[in-house]
């Protein structure tokens, strides 16, 4: 096995990479335990740019060699690549642990914790980094995204600003200083506009010249899109619409799958299922569920909502899916008993409960009711409406062109496959608007409806139902929810900072002629045939 294990690591030295991965993967046929062999397969792997490969070797060569620092650092930067967070953090922890001083193992792990929503505890990191390189873009930009998550978004710019000086094409710090500017138009002799214009061309050359599939290119053309949407509507639909190509190629969309998995979630999910769930629901009033399309005002309705002196704001979390996943499948088993489906749908609540403990909301101590603002909630209506009957589901409406259009030019993250292509995205548009009809023929008197244009035209009045709704006196903060100082983390961050404004009401307006597959889409309804 050793001189085989040469051969194979003499080959990989040579260059001959396929090869060896080749007598890598043999050799662990027979003792997949290998640690060195296990390193050795990884590290190919990542060569040859298959990070997923990589990851669960380095897991297994990691675990066995705990003190190699250049396997853990090698094993983080595959965990980066491939969005394992929780590996990544780890690593990089484990990493720090031995070698404190590591400025950019630090860095890494700071960027690591805004991306998983543990801003506070980033910052001394980042800070710590800024000391020894004040001149740092990559470490400005994040601590210029962690303030302006935590509220402070002047402070915030400054940031994004100083990053820009330091380093003129720093994408992060465009794509930042566009998505967090006071002057959101970008208009020319605005202050975003002085600060981006002199970099745009560059940026537009580098555009040219990358290949057609290239991420890059795709992060390229959202941010030109953004600087031009108010400027020339036709040069901004130009890229919107090559960097939703790009996005399409790289996250596939079968819509027939939603539409499977809608009636299935629709028919198990129904009031059938309360007639043999009495005596299982659990008295928890804590819950407001705000649900609806992505881009629809579940940001803003949140932040009204959580601006008062009783809630915390839970945000924009997924523990309601990942625990349906992991005890309610059988639900949607036609072979399962009602007792099986019953025990799963129970399971799944009291394991949300559960996270949402661990996991406190942005409130004060006095909370007694929490928000979560995880749009697609709505396909778990059903298990909500029955489980949890003193919880509260706020469904948020907006003009569905608004809506989707909105959703289109959002590089929204995570895997939202159908966002990019226009009749995928009316398809599913028709496909959630037909589930919510028919969450309401079922359970319409639990779900309270708020359209984001009556919000945005009569705040006050729109505000003081919602709060009756939730069982909550009205407070002053609710009526002035731009000054909570609270985490906001989705793609609405900047606009919640700023009092309710008028003009994305008709956002579409100077693009519809580009969005006519969309529209007829909508008109047509089709798509949205469940069998429910």
């Amino acid at each position: 096995m050793d001189t085989f294990f040469k051969q194979a690591v003499t080959l990989h030295k040579s260059g001959r990479v396929s090869q060896a991965i080749g007598m890598y993967k043999q050799m662990l046929v027979k003792e997949p335990a290998q640690a060195a062999v296990n390193a050795r397969l990884a590290i190919a792997y990542t060569q040859i740019r298959q990070a997923r490969a990589a990851l669960p070797h380095f897991s297994v060569a990691v675990q066995m060699l705990p003190d190699d620092m250049g396997l853990l650092g090698k094993a983080a930067d595959c965990a980066i690549q491939c969005a394992d967070h929780d590996k990544a953090e780890k690593w990089l922890r484990a990493y720090l642990s031995k070698a404190p001083d590591n400025l950019p193992v630090a860095e890494a792990l700071a960027g690591v914790l805004v991306a998983t929503h543990q801003e506070e505890e980033a910052l001394p990191l980042i800070e710590r980094g800024l000391k020894a390189n004040s001149k740092s873009a990559s470490l400005l930009n994040l601590k210029g995204l962690v303030l302006s998550r935590l509220g402070d978004l002047s402070e915030g710019y400054v940031c994004f600003t100083q990053a820009l000086a330091a380093q003129p094409g720093h994408l992060g710090a465009i794509r930042n200083a566009l998505a967090y500017a006071f002057d959101e138009n970008h208009t020319e002799g605005s202050a975003s506009d002085t600060l981006l214009s002199p970099i745009i061309p560059a940026l537009e050359s580098n555009y040219q010249q990358v290949d057609d599939n290239d991420g890059l290119k795709m992060n390229l053309a959202y941010i030109l899109f953004t600087y031009y949407e108010h400027k020339n509507a036709a040069k901004a639909f130009q890229y919107l619409n090559a960097a939703n190509d790009i996005n399409h190629a790289l996250t596939p969309y079968r819509h027939e799958r939603t539409q499977t998995l809608f009636s299935r979630l629709g028919l198990s999910l129904a009031e059938t299922l309360k007639r043999t769930s009495t005596g299982h629901e659990l008295d928890n009033d804590a819950p407001i569920f705000i649900l609806g399309m992505p881009r629809s005002g579940t940001t803003l309705i949140e932040q009204i909502i959580s601006s008062h002196s009783l809630v915390a704001a839970l945000g924009e979390v997924d523990f309601l899916r990942r625990s349906f996943e992991q005890h309610g499948t059988p639900a949607l088993d036609d072979s399962s008993s009602d007792v099986q489906k019953v025990n799963a749908c129970q399971a799944t609540i009291k394991s949300y409960l559960s996270k949402v403990a661990d996991n406190a909301g942005n409130g004060g101590a006095n909370a007694k009711r929490f928000t979560d603002k995880m749009p697609y909630n709505f396909m778990l209506l059903g298990l909500i409406a029955v489980f949890l009957p003193n919880a509260k589901i706020i469904h948020c409406t907006r003009d569905p062109l608004e809506t989707c259009f909105s959703v289109y030019k959002h590089n929204l993250s995570g895997s939202h496959g159908y966002t990019n292509n226009l009749v995928d995205l009316g398809k599913y548009f028709n496909a959630y608007d037909a589930l919510m009809r028919h969450w309401k023929q079922q359970f319409g008197d639990r779900i309270y409806e708020v359209s984001y244009e009556q919000m945005v035209q009569s705040p006050e009045l729109e505000t003081q139902k919602l709060l009756t709704f939730c069982g909550l006196d009205v407070e002053g903060a609710c009526l002035v929810p731009h000054n909570t100082k609270r985490i906001v983390r989705t793609a609405s961050a900047a606009q919640v900072r700023q009092p309710i404004y008028h003009t994305s009401l008709k956002a579409s307006a100077s693009f519809e002629g580009f969005l006519e597959p969309l529209i007829e889409t909508l008109n047509s309804k089709e798509g949205g045939q469940l069998e429910l």
